[in-house]
């Protein structure tokens, strides 16, 4: 994996520094669907078309079980679940459905998932 150094302002109050560095993740290929698919019709006696429908159809199950409150939990892969965000106010007789919006799906790594971040080799590249 491949980082930059990134250079900002330091908004420490009492430092001297004008600037801090730190590593940044560079993104290097972003891989889709099908290149997944492909990927699993050669691990698998899986047709490319059974792999992509079957994706599709989970994340449409995801989708459907968040949007009834559930939380989806898929052994070995992790966990995923909406959150929300909700309005502060000094009276609870005052909070409606209205003071509610939802903010995003959250997706929280099972440990047999997290443990390919311990063989990950670090590089630092300059910038072009």
């Amino acid at each position: 994996m491949y980082f930059k150094l990134k250079k900002q302002r330091n908004l420490k109050t009492g430092s001297k520094a004008k600037h801090i560095f730190s590593l940044q993740p560079t993104r290097r290929n972003k891989i889709g669907l099908d290149t997944i698919a492909e990927m699993i019709e050669q691990r698998t006696s899986l047709s490319r078309g059974d792999v992509v429908n079957t994706l599709i159809t989970l994340q449409q199950i995801i989708g459907e079980r968040i949007q009834l409150g559930e939380i989806v939990e898929l052994d070995h892969l992790g966990t995923f679940k909406a959150t929300f965000k909700s309005r502060g106010v000094e009276d609870p007789k005052t909070l409606t459905v209205q003071d509610l919006s939802p903010r995003s799906i959250s997706f929280l790594p099972k440990p047999e998932l997290k443990r390919y971040l311990e063989g990950i080799s670090y590089q630092i590249v300059q910038e072009e």
